[in-house]
């Protein structure tokens, strides 16, 4: 079982796949205005699953996509695999979604290139219940 209501919250079923979930990334940053943002080479999204009073960077789901995960009309494609949840305690986690986007205006050294990427929070802290 998979369920993501109106809210962008997520039940799945202990050790289930899900299906695909397609992720538009909106370049504008509000809902007045969406203009889609086009993974580049060097762009990574992550998302995490953690438990309640814990944080992004302890997740214990850690996916990481690039540009060969959008499909044809540059939705990104999330899934979960059985794999992920199999062994996980059922109960209510939250998921969040981050963005790593290279600044192509910046040249430079490859380590003033690495400092030149914007880190934002393409999805808030939504529920992630395990049944």
């Amino acid at each position: 079982m998979f369920n993501i209501d109106m809210n962008g919250n997520i039940r799945i079923s202990r050790g289930d796949d899900s299906p695909n979930i397609l992720l538009f990334i909106n370049a504008s940053g509000t809902r007045s205005k969406l203009i889609r943002h086009i993974l580049g080479e060097q762009d990574k999204i992550y998302l995490g699953v953690y438990s309640p009073n814990s944080c992004f960077e302890h997740s214990e789901i850690k996916q990481i996509y690039t540009k060969d995960d959008l499909n044809e009309d540059g939705d990104l494609k999330i899934c979960f695999k059985r794999k992920e949840t199999k062994d996980m305690v059922p109960g209510l986690y939250y998921y969040q979604i981050k963005a790593k986007l290279n600044d192509e205006e910046v040249n430079g050294t490859i380590e003033e290139q690495f400092d030149n990427y914007a880190v934002t929070t393409i999805v808030e802290e939504h529920k992630f219940e395990i049944v």
